[in-house]
């Protein structure tokens, strides 16, 4: 449950005049929220969610009365970041010793923590090394894993594994890790990526540069995942990562072919997922910015034994206030229109639109989130301000979960989303909103 004591909840009802007027809600400390007064009919229900310290600013059009706004996250949210790195100590005897092109990774996905362990040629894994992220709680059920990844061809796989589960850490402290690591395998991955089918998708976004992502990965989600797993970043390196394959150089087809695994953490499910992403450069005001994350990803439980295909494409011919998405341009008013049509390949369940601030990239207010399963968005009053470029992401959403008037961050266990960056949308100086007018009975 997140604390919504303080956020900042409120309904955006559309008025007669193009504009919306607000009605002001309240949460409470177990994650229950209420907004009163509320009409029948559409509306925007704004409520920030907060994930280890990062909040988002979300809208959501719904006509429903009753929300469930939780989603799965991974990790604990109250999860202790360590301003100072805590100092790991290992005298660990491994199964199997390291050879040429192995890895050692330390990780936490419960405590968002991580480090890189000194692959030593030895079985007698002795060294010390630092740990960022957060603070290991084992009071709280978080526990560590020391795994060592070997490679074959293009994949690499976890070859042992140690499990640490009564460990609690200070801010710049140092803790030991002692014991012998286990083999893990018992099962086998065999996927088939149709890599030319993701790569033709990626294509049909313009002004892209890339693939800067193109990877699969088989990740042990730690917990029996019935209801899901985020789409995550693939940089997080505190996840628990089974299997995977950078394939950024490749353009065929691929068969990895049979690679073995076994869940590290013991209570939980594999989750697959591929990605093939580019990025968009944006310039503005003599800056450049870099927006990653373009292109098609797609997530499942199913351990892959045949073809991965994607299940979705992009949002077709989008537009902002008529004129081209993907094209800079200068707009008017401060409530622009960002329509389009379906991808070509799949059906969403929803979409997501980002505003984005890109002067003021990493400042949570200048992110707003809007989240419709119509084919559009009008964004509010309050949202751009004149004289002030922006760029709009737009993403497509297929989630095994179709709930999304009820329940929209619930994604269950297969996702697939394909997104676009638009191009420079400015405010002229003179850009105006229309009036908030209040209805005589709400």
């Amino acid at each position: 449950a997140q604390d919504l004591s303080a956020a900042s909840i409120f309904a955006l009802v559309p008025n007669k005049t193009g504009g919306f007027y607000t009605l002001t809600g309240s949460g409470d400390a177990s994650g229950n929220f209420t907004v009163g007064n509320v009409p029948v009919g559409g509306f925007w229900l704004h409520i920030p969610r907060t994930d280890n310290g990062f909040t988002t600013d979300n809208y959501v059009w719904t006509t429903s009365s009753d929300i469930d706004a939780g989603q799965l996250i991974v990790g604990r949210p109250d999860a202790v970041l360590a301003t100072t790195p805590v100092t790991v100590n290992t005298n660990v005897t491994l199964t199997t010793a390291p050879v040429s092109g192995d890895t050692l990774l330390w990780s936490s996905p419960d405590a968002h923590r991580f480090g890189n362990v000194p692959a030593l040629p030895s079985k007698n894994l002795v060294t010390t090394f630092p740990q960022n992220g957060g603070l290991i709680d084992s009071s709280k059920g978080d526990r560590g894993f020391l795994l060592h990844y070997t490679t074959s061809g293009l994949s690499s796989h976890i070859l042992e594994s140690e499990t640490f589960s009564s460990l609690s850490e200070t801010n710049g402290g140092t803790v030991s890790l002692t014991g012998s690591t286990v083999a893990n395998s018992g099962s086998t991955t065999d996927p088939n990526i149709k890599i030319t089918q993701f790569d033709a998708i990626n294509a049909a976004l313009p002004n892209t540069t890339g693939p800067t992502v193109k990877n699969f990965t088989l990740y042990d989600a730690g917990y029996p995942g019935t209801e899901g797993w985020p789409i995550v970043n693939p940089s997080d390196s505190s996840l628990l990562a089974l299997v995977s394959a950078s394939l950024n150089n490749v353009t065929a087809d691929t068969d990895l072919g049979s690679i073995p695994f076994g869940i590290v953490s013991q209570t939980g499910v594999g989750y697959a997922q591929f990605e093939d992403l580019s990025s968009r450069t944006i310039s503005s005001g003599g800056s450049t910015y870099i927006l990653q994350d373009v292109g098609s990803v797609i997530v499942a439980n199913t351990i892959p034994s045949s073809t991965i295909v994607p299940l979705l494409g992009e949002p077709t011919a989008p537009t902002v206030n008529g004129v081209d998405f993907l094209s800079n341009q200068t707009i008017t008013s401060l409530t622009p229109q960002i329509s389009w049509g379906p991808p070509a390949v799949g059906t969403p369940t929803a979409y997501e639109l980002t505003v984005l601030n890109p002067a003021a990239a990493g400042v949570p207010s200048q992110v707003h989130d809007f989240y419709t399963s119509g084919s559009g968005v009008t964004i509010p009053p309050g949202i751009l301000q004149a004289n002030t470029s922006y760029v709009f992401i737009l993403k497509a959403m297929l989630y095994q979960n179709s709930a999304f008037l009820t329940a929209p961050f619930r994604m269950g266990t297969s996702i697939s989303a394909t997104s676009e960056v638009s191009g420079l949308m400015t405010t002229s100086a003179g850009a105006t909103a229309p009036s908030a007018r209040m209805p005589r009975t709400p």
